[in-house]
């Protein structure tokens, strides 16, 4: 081999290796940078989830203080209207004459009370399939002896009869009887001509009862679901410590006060007379002539659980709110026990029935907002936004949450394309590489038909070049 070949061979050698050194630092740097553009794009994008969350947090919060003051709105405005003012002057007159404008026998009144008892209060009440629904939402309750439910006054025992016992509704449904064919007195007139726009302005806003009672005692002289608490006292008897009797007492003070336009409220609780089923309440004094005139009675409003919980579920349309396969908003009592239900829940029984204790919701009741990956009280890892809310009268939880498999599952196939396309980059570059060192070794190396021929003279080797 000539001395020039062995140069020519060497210098070659060293390109290919500086090429080949050159092509593996391509390779590590595209690919790495790749992968480092992925880590980045994908914190972007957990960034922008998290974000959303803390947005679509925002926007409940709102919704629910939005809510609730509509709530406290309707009640104040319903309580000055004309149709609850005349139907507290009427039926808290018309109350105490019913047994008398119904010429009902003393012997019919005497038979009465242990026939209720057996009907309306005993097994046939608690039978109520209601009670059967919401057993997990009141643990450890227990029933008083039927004739302790049953009122005292022959007026409500005679009201209970004709709208209760012998309504052809079941129960949950007695709303339905305007006027009963066997009694005849000034109350069920007066109910006639009101109770339909009572009804209907229940079922049109969604609340689960609509009640007047009267100042002082309590008693319940109209309500549109006939419940067991209708013509009953609140401040005394069985229903004495529900969420109704709070929100009547301080009503009825501020009535009694002359402060109009005062809405109290109380906290869901299980409520005896629906069966158990989740109530809050809310009420406001009625006065006749508005602000400064004579107090009349007490509106009260039964909220269910299905208002709150059509918004915390958006209807259903998850997808739409941004919430896809997984996401969810609830909110959680200070108690610990969720006040609107869970996505994966088919009915609204874990309401007052799950409690949950994640760290989103302890930090959402101690009074702090914040977002992080955490687990849901379902044990799985999620991405949530929590804040506290005020919500009658008291501080709530609540937490806007996707599962982190969903909500980064965009952040996760970004990072994977991205390291995907950097290793392409670098291999490409490599590929890029060796063909141009191929190239330069095949032009380097003469060709055999262009060997020397030492039996030719040298000029005529040049002359043959020049003649080329």
């Amino acid at each position: 081999m000539t001395l020039k070949r062995q140069l020519l061979l060497g210098f070659l050698s060293v390109l290919a290796a500086s090429g080949f050194g050159i092509a593996a630092t391509l390779w590590w740097v595209g690919a790495g940078g790749m992968h480092e553009v992925g880590r980045t794009s994908a914190a972007a994008l957990q960034e922008r989830a998290q974000g959303q969350l803390a947005t679509l947090r925002g926007v409940k919060s709102a919704q629910v203080a939005d809510l609730m003051e509509l709530v406290a709105d309707q009640l104040a405005v319903y309580a000055g209207d004309r149709t609850a003012i005349d139907a507290s002057l009427a039926f808290a007159y018309d109350v105490d004459l019913v047994r008398h404008e119904s010429e009902t026998p003393p012997e019919a009144l005497a038979a009465l009370r242990p026939a209720l008892a057996e009907a309306v209060a005993g097994p046939a009440f608690l039978g109520w399939n209601a009670f059967a629904r919401h057993a997990a939402a009141a643990p450890g309750y227990s029933p008083r002896p039927a004739a302790d439910y049953v009122p005292a006054d022959p007026n409500a025992q005679l009201l209970w009869e004709h709208y209760i016992r012998r309504n052809p509704a079941a129960p949950g449904e007695r709303q339905k009887l305007d006027e009963p064919t066997d009694l005849v007195c000034g109350y069920v007139d007066n109910h006639l001509k009101f109770h339909p726009a009572f009804r209907d302005f229940a079922e049109r806003f969604g609340y689960a009862d609509v009640l007047l009672l009267a100042p002082d005692t309590g008693r319940v002289f109209y309500s549109v679901r006939k419940n067991l608490d209708f013509a009953q006292r609140v401040t005394d008897g069985p229903f004495s410590k529900t969420g109704l009797a709070a929100v009547f007492r301080a009503a009825d003070a501020a009535g009694k006060a002359g402060r109009a336009g005062e809405v109290a409220h109380s906290d869901f609780a299980p409520y005896e007379p629906a069966g158990n089923a989740p109530r809050a309440f809310l009420a406001t004094p009625v006065f006749d002539g508005g602000k400064g005139g004579k107090y009349a009675a007490v509106l009260a409003f039964s909220l269910p659980v299905a208002k709150l919980n059509s918004l915390m579920l958006s209807g259903g349309r998850f997808e739409a709110f941004g919430l896809g396969k997984t996401g969810e908003t609830y909110l959680v009592g200070p108690d610990g026990l969720l006040r609107t239900s869970l996505r994966t829940s088919a009915d609204e029984l874990d309401v007052l029935r799950d409690k949950v204790s994640t760290d989103a919701v302890r930090a959402a009741l101690e009074g702090n907002t914040g977002q992080a990956l955490t687990t849901d009280p379902r044990g799985h890892a999620v991405l949530a936004a929590w804040q506290p809310v005020q919500v009658l009268g008291t501080r709530w939880a609540l937490v806007a949450q996707m599962e982190s498999a969903e909500a980064l599952a965009a952040s996760a196939e970004v990072e994977r394309m991205t390291s995907a396309t950097g290793t392409r980059m670098a291999g490409a570059a490599v590929i890029a590489l060796g063909v141009f060192l191929g190239c330069r070794l095949r032009r380097g190396l003469p060709h055999r038909g262009a060997h020397h021929d030492p039996h030719r003279p040298a000029g005529q080797l040049r002359r043959g070049r020049g003649r080329g």
